[in-house]
């Protein structure tokens, strides 16, 4: 896996709202549909997540992201081999989030 801080400076630590103070592994995706077909997938699966409207530091193409907990990231995996096309994953941290550089060879 490869890593990379992207602080938003103009939000910091107190933008982290709703499940991303407690849960801290996000999935971007770049359409709703794709969105959609994930919270499908992952509550078939008995996933614990949240979806939230993604950050606005993170440019996605979509407002629409889904937060879990960073235990539960084999889900990301279960998602890629389903073919769900996924923007990014991130861990979240208070400074910032860190880019995930996921693929599905990665996971296994």
């Amino acid at each position: 896996m490869n890593y990379a801080l992207c602080i938003n400076k103009e939000e910091g630590v107190n933008t982290l709202y709703g499940k991303l103070k407690e849960y801290r592994l996000l999935i971007t995706f770049s359409t709703v549909s794709e969105a959609l077909k994930s919270e499908r997938k992952l509550d078939h699966k008995g996933y614990v997540f949240e979806p939230i409207p993604t950050p606005l530091g993170l440019s996605a193409g979509c407002g629409l992201s889904i937060c879990l907990p960073r235990e539960e990231e084999k889900a990301v995996q279960e998602l890629l081999n389903e073919g769900i096309c996924i923007a990014g994953v991130y861990e979240v941290q208070n400074s910032g989030f860190i880019s995930l550089n996921i693929s599905k060879n990665d996971l296994n």
